[in-house]
């Protein structure tokens, strides 16, 4: 697996039980990437406020023929839920090769 190339959107949406669903759209340099996910970097929240994700996709194999074209992929992830301590976050990052984007946690 291997970071993908660039982040272009990331969105929160709250569940019921105090989970959380974060969905990213991200991008790569050609056709062929599979297995999008969103890997946390830990369950630590930093102390800015963030929980941390890279965006990783398991890239075509080595010498295969794919399309020269930028390919989209969606990752991922739920966090939170009872038993979790999500005290002081404030926003989700992911990460990617080429940039990281934030997108802040909803509040009621």
């Amino acid at each position: 697996m291997k970071p993908v190339g660039k982040i272009l959107d990331v969105a929160i949406t709250p569940l019921a039980g105090g989970d959380y669903f974060v969905e990213a759209v991200g991008q790569v340099g050609s056709g062929g990437w599979s297995r999008p996910a969103l890997v946390s970097r830990g369950a630590i929240i930093t102390a800015d406020g963030t929980l941390e994700y890279d965006f990783l996709a398991q890239p075509p194999p080595s010498g295969s023929m794919n399309t020269a074209v930028m390919a989209r992929h969606k990752a991922s992830a739920n966090f939170g839920g009872p038993g979790t301590d999500i005290r002081g976050l404030r926003r989700v990052r992911i990460y990617a090769a080429g940039n990281y984007m934030d997108c802040p946690l909803p509040r009621d």
